[in-house]
């Protein structure tokens, strides 16, 4: 099924409009283990809205997290200090009424979480400090700062999934000053892609 999708209308199209060839797009199919996870989540290793603060930022959730990492699911956020040891400086907890597992048939399945652990914190403090030292070394290699995705399963290991450039507020304004009085239609955004443009002869 995923071979053939590389062949559905939409992708044939693209490769064409952008003027690729059949042999310079090979497809892929990974198969992953999926991890038994106890609880997951989302880092960011600075306040994106003040990245000067010594804090981290952590949603978790139990089970797992792909319902945190897009901020649908319903979840503990945590305020941690990037000086060791990573005290908690605040946590506020959710009602998490259902997780996802790794369904023995392949994908996810959404489990009912018991009512009395509804409200129970998805990670302890020593979760929290082991999320922040890691976060921290992470972001060191790479040189800024970072929004990691995370797990760790039922033995207690801890899984980097993913990590990526987080991006902060500048805190600078670009281009001439507003005037005082001008009504504001407008504020913010990011660039999602900064597009291509490709010369299809004529005829094609």
């Amino acid at each position: 099924r995923v071979v053939r999708s590389r062949f559905a209308p939409r992708a044939v199209f693209y490769r064409r409009a952008a003027g690729l060839a059949e042999v310079d797009t090979p497809m892929a199919v990974l198969v992953q283990r999926m991890v038994p996870a106890r609880a997951s989540g989302v880092l960011f290793t600075r306040q994106p809205n003040d990245p000067k603060a010594p804090l981290l930022l952590v949603t978790s959730v139990f089970g797992l997290g792909p319902e945190a990492s897009v901020g649908t699911a319903s979840a503990d956020q945590l305020t941690v200090s990037r000086r060791a040891p990573h005290t908690v400086l605040e946590r506020r907890l959710a009602r998490k009424g259902e997780r996802l597992l790794g369904s023995g048939s392949g994908g996810v399945q959404r489990v009912a979480v018991d009512p009395e652990l509804q409200l129970e914190a998805s990670v302890d403090d020593a979760d929290a400090a082991r999320l922040a030292a890691t976060a921290l070394s992470i972001e060191t290699y790479f040189g800024q700062p970072q929004d990691i995705e995370w797990t760790i399963d039922t033995s207690g290991t801890l899984w980097v999934l993913q990590t990526r450039p987080l991006r902060v507020e500048k805190g600078e304004a670009a281009g001439e000053a507003v005037p005082a009085d001008a009504p504001l239609l407008l504020a913010g955004g990011d660039v999602v892609w900064s597009g291509r443009a490709v010369d299809i002869p004529a005829g094609k």
